[in-house]
């Protein structure tokens, strides 16, 4: 039994428009549900964490300066008229000075050294101690201290000392719930990383998710409740705070916000179907019709026809219909008269095919012919004195001469269905059979030297080879090869022909040498010119500096394969061995060198170690290695290359060492500028970082991004020539006082215009305060575009500004920096810039953190 729905269009016609309706509302549906879900939820959460988070700042801010108070205090102690007493009392806050020298001094070394080792840090400068702490009560009382200890240095002595700030448990308490303002369901006090005091409304809530979760929030489900936890704290102090709150309500709206959703779905959909299934009727009756004029004329009514009654699509298929339907009347009347003329035709078929066969008898002996010119012409092939043979793609012999007897030895049933490199044993060039055999596939081999294995000896035949690839609609079905005998004149010539092409390659390196300075590339280039000159399976480069030898870069076809690579020997005994032997030759990799990947160790024959040597001196090696053995010829142009090696590196060092002191004088500028005021230590070194770091992501030359980074230290160096009561003003400055710190960037340009410094870091220095929309100042500098490098320096000294405390300002969280950023973008900040930063920003935030964090 049929199925009704396969014989009815109006049915199939339905289902078709229902699906076609439906699909992209359900389809529209599920995605907006759970898209819209978890854009409405994301949004619920990050609002409720930046809210959360911006409460527990105040804690934050309260730890910063008390941390910043004991520094002062610290620094303002040795100023005063007690700097011989080790205690004092500043702004209603004990203190205690721990001079270098004392036994608690060096008690407290060993605290800080322990408390490094256990928390694998290294380098911090602070500890912290909770004394008269009852642990099995928990009781916070003012017996409870927390003391506070940061290192530091007096500058007239240059002796460490210690500052100890102390903090009472209940102090602490209290600005915590401060910060919380009561909405807290629970906190946690942590110091050490060890929990000190907790306070829990809810039970089921553990700070310790919270304290995992550090970088981010945590969300906890209880019964019909939702909790969100998160961890702020002081690193330098150690002291932090897990904190949980309830936001089931934005749970709730996102729930309700669901189902509403759903419901409008629900009744599109429906309305889908109803309007679907009445266009399908609609649609149907035209050709309901049409079936009806082709079942009348099927059963005999060839008269039928059907009645137009409208000149639209279906009026047009009605008339074409009811013309067909007076040709095939027409036809049909034909059909009967054609019937005998037909009969005539094959007639004369039948006598057609009479000649075909007389033909086909012609070919045949004409084909018995072709067979006899076959036999002869392979008669002439047997004959040539050459080697001629014939492979299928994929290498394998079909057919070869009788010369392979006269020249190899073989009798030719022994070469036929065996593989080529079965008796082709190496190439004259060094590379490896299997590409020759590749090469074979893709294009045609001309005058190739290559060494045939004879039978039952050792001795090999050096031949010139080429091969002719055969194809049969557009695919390769053989190979055809020749070989002929290398005669003395054509060795002579080829000699010469490598020798001037090993000459030239020599010319080029040199010059790579003399025109490269900066070492990184010097020595990738190295590599790259012995690959092209020897064809080493593997080349490396290694330097040595202040008597430790290390690998500098890699290249050959083996550099992929072999994974990490490392000096086996200790650098002073190498170093000895290369000045004592000078040229080490051996095939033994292992003795020198170890690499994860051991196959590398069987796949090497012999490697070559060359010492790199200026002003007698050793100041690096070349090494080469191959599946092959080199000749004196390879090792007499290594050698050469190695001298010139030798004299270029050095340059490529000295440059290095003199940039170096070049860009630790420019620092030193910037620390002396930065010295007027306590707020901006440190600001030029990050921007100068930040910079770096967009510059790098804008795909820029080294050398531009070299000058970035010095434009970003310099670019306040103008602010030596502001007032220090300017600087150090705390609030709002007058209009005086702005117009006043609006001339630092003409007065950097001013000092640093003598040093002749290239365009991008004085545009850097000069206009970092201009905006993408030309205003900012300078005000009477007139440009018709900020340039790239000024752009990259107003970013990121903005981006300092906002993510460090200033004496008008407390410092903001990178992600309100990063909104701004894209709020001003193509207005105050160049769109380039503003983009590569942002771009960082999501891909490796961490990057931007390690700057604002990094203690200078």
């Amino acid at each position: 039994m049929k199925n009704p729905l396969m014989t009815s269009f109006r049915k199939r016609l339905a289902l078709v428009m229902i699906f076609f309706s439906m699909a992209p509302i359900f389809l529209f549906g599920i995605y907006a549900y759970d898209d819209l879900s978890d854009q409405r939820k994301e949004a619920y959460e990050h609002s409720y964490y930046y809210a959360f988070s911006n409460d527990l700042q105040k804690l934050v801010l309260w730890l910063e300066s008390r941390k910043l108070n004991a520094i002062s205090d610290g620094k303002l102690h040795f100023l005063s008229d007690k700097a011989q007493e080790n205690t004092g009392i500043r702004n209603g806050r004990y203190y205690e000075i721990i001079r270098e020298g004392s036994k608690a001094y060096e008690q407290l070394e060993v605290l800080l050294e322990k408390q490094n080792q256990q928390n694998h840090t290294e380098g911090r400068q602070s500890l912290t101690k909770v004394i008269n702490f009852n642990t099995s009560e928990r009781i916070a009382d003012d017996r409870t201290l927390i003391y506070f200890y940061f290192k530091d240095q007096e500058l007239s002595t240059g002796k460490n000392y210690y500052i100890k700030e102390e903090v009472h448990l209940r102090e602490l308490i209290g600005a915590v719930e401060k910060a919380l303002d009561d909405q807290f369901v629970s906190y946690t006090i942590f110091v050490n990383e060890r929990t000190l005091f907790s306070q829990n409304k809810q039970t089921a809530l553990d700070p310790y998710n919270a304290y995992y979760n550090r970088d981010a929030f945590t969300t906890v489900s209880s019964g019909d409740q939702e909790f969100m936890g998160i961890y702020e704290g002081n690193d330098i102090m150690n002291i932090h705070v897990a904190a949980y709150r309830d936001y089931t309500s934005a749970v709730k709206q996102i729930q309700k916000y669901q189902t509403e959703f759903f419901i409008k779905v629900m009744i599109a959909g429906l309305i889908g179907i109803f309007t679907s299934l009445f266009l399908a009727r609609k649609i149907n009756y035209p050709i309901q019709k049409l079936k009806q004029a082709v079942e009348d004329i099927l059963n005999g009514h060839i008269e039928s026809r059907i009645l137009v009654e409208q000149q639209d699509e279906f009026g047009q298929i009605y008339e074409s219909f009811n013309h067909l339907a007076e040709i095939e009347t027409s036809n049909y009347k034909k059909m009967i008269d054609s019937g005998e003329v037909i009969g005539e035709k094959n007639k004369q078929l039948i006598e057609l095919n009479g000649e075909l066969q007389m033909a086909y008898e012609h070919l045949s002996e004409a084909m018995t012919q072709l067979e006899v010119s076959k036999s002869k012409q392979e008669a002439l092939i047997n004959n040539i004195g050459e080697l001629i043979w014939t492979m299928d793609a994929e290498g394998i012999i079909t057919f070869v001469n009788q010369s392979v007897l006269e020249k190899l030895g073989y009798e030719a049933s022994e070469f036929i269905e065996q593989p080529i490199q079965q008796f082709v044993s190496e190439l004259e060039n060094g590379d490896s059979v299997e590409l020759l055999m590749d090469q074979m596939q893709y294009v045609d081999l001309e005058n190739i030297s290559v060494y045939f294995s004879k039978k039952g000896t050792d001795e090999k035949a050096f031949m010139l080879m080429n091969t002719k690839r055969i194809f049969e609609d557009m695919t390769l079905k053989s190979i055809q090869g020749f070989a002929r005998t290398i005669t003395d004149d054509w060795m002579i010539h080829h000699m010469t022909l490598r020798r001037n092409k090993e000459m030239e390659i020599a010319g080029q390196i040199s010059w790579v040498l003399a025109n490269n300075i900066l070492l990184d590339e010097l020595s990738n280039e190295i590599v790259k010119k012995i690959e092209q000159l020897l064809h080493p399976d593997l080349c490396l480069i290694g330097l040595i500096t202040e008597g430790k030898a290390e690998i500098a870069n890699i290249g050959g076809s083996y550099a992929p394969q072999i994974g990490s690579i490392r000096l086996t020997v200790e650098s002073e005994r190498f170093i000895a061995q290369l000045e004592s032997q000078k040229l080490i030759r051996s095939s033994v990799f292992q003795d020198y060198f170890s690499v994860s990947n051991e196959a590398v160790y069987e796949a090497i024959q012999e490697y070559v170690l060359l010492p790199l040597k200026f002003d007698h001196k050793i100041i690096g090696f070349f090494g080469i290695a191959s599946s092959r053995t080199f000749s004196d010829s390879d090792l007499k142009v290594l050698k050469i290359i190695a001298n010139q090696s030798a004299v270029a590196i050095d340059k490529a060092q000295l440059y290095k060492k003199l940039k170096e002191e070049y860009l630790n004088t420019i620092r030193v500028l910037a620390t002396a500028v930065e010295a007027k005021d306590a707020y901006t230590e440190g600001h030029s070194y990050r921007v100068s970082k930040f910079a770096k770091l967009i510059a790098e992501k804008l795909a820029h030359s080294e050398e531009f991004v070299e000058e970035i980074e010095i434009s970003g230290i310099l670019h306040d160096i103008g602010k030596i020539g502001i007032f220090d009561e300017i600087l150090t003003k705390r609030g709002m400055l007058s209009e005086e006082e702005y117009q006043a710190i609006q001339q630092h960037p003409a007065i950097g340009f001013k000092i640093t215009a003598p040093i002749k410094l290239s365009q991008p870091i004085i545009d850097g220095i000069l206009l970092h305060h201009k905006r993408y929309d030309l205003k900012g100042y300078p005000v009477d500098i007139c440009i018709e575009e900020l340039p790239l490098a000024a752009g990259i320096i107003g970013v990121a000294d903005a981006i300092d500004a906002m993510s460090s405390t200033r004496s008008y300002s407390d410092a903001k969280p990178l992600a309100v920096a990063m909104r701004e950023i894209e709020k001003h973008r193509g207005g105050q900040f160049h769109p380039e810039a503003a983009d590569a930063v942002l771009a960082i920003y999501r891909e490796d935030s961490e990057k931007l953190l390690q700057i604002i964090n990094e203690e200078i």
